[in-house]
């Protein structure tokens, strides 16, 4: 497989401070996002973000991400986040920064079912370090396969949108990593929100000792599945930021 540096594309989302020399220095690591297209923008989660709106920031509190500097991959360039705007039902949110990637994910082929191997590239919070206020964050791959295809319908607690159920999980952190295919295109598939619990229970034992008491003895396995919002239910999503484009038109 060739060979990509993904963290040029797929980044962490900081809420940042600015000194009166405009330095940036980041705070707090809210988790994971992802460019589309050529020309700034990004999609993650919408919880990563919270309640926040950028008209509130401030010097002391706003959003960032740190990128590869494009002089010298061992140094870390900060954008503020310039532009944001959340889905009006679904997980997740689009944003713009002052920072022009190449061209990554394709939106051909971009839906996807059982059993159909996929990718994901996040950071971890369990891998980070803050050291001096500054975070560091390690990059972590997973692989795995599509479950099947969930909803609120066949999984009412969860409140999510139409998503994949993965058969890994999604570590705090990871929340608005990209899943995707690897091969002639990277496909864009969805976008990763959270892990629920699987609960498989395996045997149950019932006694009645004593004619009054009644004891179960219940052994059951719990697995972590992950969710990931379906990329193909948002290509007709014309956020504002866009300018009457489709999010399939620009990436």
């Amino acid at each position: 497989m060739e060979f990509y540096y993904f963290n040029d594309y797929i980044f962490q989302i900081f809420e940042c401070s600015i000194s009166e020399t405009k330095e940036v220095t980041p705070k707090h690591f809210h988790g994971t996002g992802f460019f589309v297209g050529c020309d700034g923008y990004f999609l993650s989660a919408k919880h990563v973000i919270g309640d926040e709106d950028l008209s509130s920031m401030t010097a002391e509190k706003y959003f960032g991400i740190i990128i590869n500097s494009p002089l010298k991959k061992q140094k870390k360039a900060v954008k503020v986040i310039r532009e944001l705007e959340k889905h009006p039902e679904y997980d997740i949110v689009i944003g713009k920064v002052n920072h022009m990637p190449e061209s990554f994910f394709s939106s051909e082929n971009d839906d996807a079912y059982g059993w159909e191997d996929v990718h994901c590239f996040g950071y971890p919070e369990h891998l980070s370090k803050n050291d001096d206020d500054m975070y560091t964050l390690e990059g972590q791959f997973s692989k795995g396969y599509i479950m099947r295809r969930v909803s609120s319908v066949n999984m009412p607690g969860l409140g999510i949108p139409p998503s994949y159920e993965l058969n890994f999980p999604i570590p705090r952190g990871v929340s608005g990593s990209p899943i995707f295919r690897i091969g002639a295109k990277k496909s864009l598939l969805g976008v990763a929100l959270k892990s629920h619990d699987s609960i498989l229970s395996q045997y149950e034992i019932s006694e009645i000792r004593d004619g009054d008491k009644h004891t179960i003895e219940k052994v059951a396995q719990v697995r972590q599945l992950g969710i990931a919002a379906r990329i193909h239910e948002l290509r007709d999503w014309k956020p504002n930021i866009l300018s009457g484009k489709s999010l399939s038109e620009i990436y």
